[in-house]
């Protein structure tokens, strides 16, 4: 097997030569050649290694000022090589040879009193020695000067000075430096302005070198650009050859080419194997998309308790969606039995880092109590804070409190139009309901049917249930019985029960379709079993006013009763009506308190009279 000696291959015999000279020549004196001797002792190149005979031929050279020799009795008490590790004894070995103008020495010195290995740390003295090496075209210690005047310790920041110095390591072929000086063209650290080409550059330079670096930044260059498919072959290219060299980051983004199929075939089982590998060596966002893959189920069986141990392991790392995703998957049960108190924990992490969703959450749960004590007002300053930033969930939610006059001073039709407008403009559809609703009854806006149908048909075209009912009754119900009931068939087909109860008095009255009293009142029952205040209410209301499938105030009372033990404020005020004498007045007083308008006419009717 050849060797190589300062770049140029020998055979062993010829090694074996070269060694038996240099052995000669120290015997005679000649201390070069005694350190050469010492190094091929330290490296095992033309000699077998042997740290104590590397040492012993070190130490000689040394006494005789050979500074070189110095400097390499000053790794081997560093390194702990063929030595206990001894940090005080490296520095004087390596001050010795700093002394001495050695470059390499003086470097290392300034690294010591860097990081403060045996020493204080002393960023002033650092950049002293660097400095110095620096001077003498040290391309690592200019790296390090500039990096010093980046950073501004030891002296004041300096950008432009950290430029200068880190350009003369790259000039000199210093791959961590001409990647770093990449970094500062493409970021326009220290220049008047970024200069993508000269990053792309000094990049190509450095990754030509085999820096993983500098070829990871290759791939987000032409990624990022993206302007063609050639541009993501290329970013995947280097991605892959970054990855060959160990760069984590450059094997996220190999799972994420395969991901979203740029520059290679889609392919989530490669993906996933990415995800995988990353993610055991603890990069945060790979434990998350790996988490993402089982959830929905990408290049792997679905398995939402398995997507649960990755948000976790990226929860605890502080990934706020990793943080709001296990909140959620606990909030609902799913991939762990549910957790309400875990719940809000993982929300609040997620929500003190301003993650929208979770303010949002963290106010949900206060207001419907889950987990917690039902706090209107603690849920309203949560759903500002999400509010503030955009949400249109958190804006439809504000405006359902206001309209219930929860959690605010008083209940505020105004107030509540105007934070449903902000949520139905990025097209919540239960705010553009709620507008149409208003309008219709002429809550804190005129009344008007023209608007309400403007905005129940808004709603209605994207599936809203109660919308398309709404919008029934105000414009198609009149006028096109036929169009009715295919709305409410629609409606029907997401098990809304008042669109079931609707389509019975349909076969009751033969409206679009042929009478039929049977059917009738079955789909009146399927309504009924829903369970919902509403149709419950609805159901009453249709044997009170002869609308239902059999007539008469016995069954009326009946259905009214059942959801006036809710509060249900429609019902209350029904039973009023029918017990106009006796009881009457005290389920007027029920509806009042609730702010019911038409019942505080009807009580205050009762005064007058």
């Amino acid at each position: 097997m050849a060797n190589r000696t300062n770049n140029i291959s020998l055979t062993a015999q010829e090694v074996a030569a070269v060694a038996e000279r240099e052995l000669k020549a120290a015997r005679q004196g000649d201390m070069d050649a005694l350190f050469s001797i010492g190094r091929k002792y330290h490296t095992g190149l033309g000699l077998p290694q042997n740290y104590a005979k590397a040492a012993q031929c070190y130490t000689r050279a040394a006494q005789h000022g050979h500074r070189a020799a110095r400097y390499n009795m000053g790794l081997l008490y560093f390194c702990g090589t063929g030595f206990s590790q001894d940090y005080t004894k490296a520095m004087e070995w390596l001050l010795l040879a700093a002394h001495q103008e050695y470059p390499d020495a003086q470097h290392d010195v300034g690294l010591i009193f860097l990081y403060g290995l045996g020493v204080p740390k002393d960023f002033q003295k650092a950049m002293q020695w660097f400095l110095k090496a620096a001077r003498q075209r040290h391309a690592l210690s200019q790296l390090q000067v500039g990096i010093l005047f980046t950073r501004g310790e030891s002296v004041a920041e300096d950008p432009e000075k950290a430029f200068r110095w880190v350009f003369k390591a790259a000039k000199n072929g210093y791959a961590e430096a001409q990647y770093q000086l990449g970094f500062m063209y493409e970021n326009g650290l220290g220049i008047p302005a970024v200069d993508r080409t000269k990053a792309q550059q000094w990049y190509s330079m450095a990754a030509d070198k085999g820096h993983s670096s500098a070829m990871y930044r290759l791939g987000r260059f032409f990624f990022r650009r993206g302007g063609c498919i050639e541009d993501y072959v290329r970013a995947m290219k280097w991605f892959l050859e970054a990855t060959n060299q160990g760069h984590l980051e450059a094997l996220v983004q190999v799972g994420n080419c395969f991901f979203k199929g740029l520059g290679i075939n889609q392919d989530y089982s490669w993906a996933k194997t990415c995800y995988h590998l990353a993610a055991n060596q603890g990069h945060v966002e790979a434990q998350f998309q790996l988490a993402n893959c089982f959830a929905k189920g990408l290049g792997v069986t679905q398995n939402y308790a398995s997507a649960l141990v990755y948000y976790r392991q990226a929860a605890h790392q502080g990934h706020f969606n990793a943080q709001y995703k296990v909140g959620y998957l606990l909030l609902n049960g799913v991939g762990s039995p549910k957790d309400y108190h875990q719940a809000m924990e993982w929300f609040l992490k997620a929500a003190k880092q301003g993650f929208v969703e979770a303010l949002y959450e963290v106010g949900r749960m206060y207001d419907d109590g889950l987990g917690v004590p039902t706090l209107s007002a603690l849920a309203m300053e949560w759903y500002l804070q999400a509010a503030e930033k955009g949400y249109p969930q958190a804006q439809f939610r504000i405006g359902r409190l206001y309209c219930l006059g929860r959690g605010v001073e008083e209940r505020d039709y105004v107030v509540s139009m105007g934070w449903f407008l902000k949520a139905a403009g990025q097209g919540h559809i239960g705010a553009q309901y709620r507008i149409g609703v208003q309008y219709q009854y002429g809550l804190g806006v005129e009344r008007s049917d023209e608007s309400a149908i403007y905005w129940y048909r808004i709603a209605a075209e994207k599936g809203h249930v109660m919308a398309r009912t709404s919008l029934n009754k105000l414009e198609i119900f009149p006028k096109d019985e036929a169009r009715s009931m295919e709305w409410f068939l629609r409606a029907e087909e997401q098990s809304y029960a008042e669109s079931l109860l609707a389509i019975g008095v349909m076969y009751h009255d033969g409206l679009s379709v042929r009478e039929d009293k049977l059917v009738s009142m079955n789909w009146t029952r399927l309504a009924a079993a829903k369970k919902s205040l509403e149709v419950v209410f609805l159901v009453g209301r249709s044997y009170a006013y002869g609308q239902g499938p059999s007539w008469g105030y016995k069954e009326a009372l009946t259905w009214y009763l059942r959801p006036t033990k809710d509060d249900h404020v429609d019902a209350q005020y029904e039973l009023a009506v029918m017990f106009e004498e006796g009881r009457a007045f005290g389920w007027y007083l029920k509806t009042v308190e609730q702010g019911d308008v038409e019942s505080q006419v009807e009580v205050g009717q009762y005064f007058r009279d």
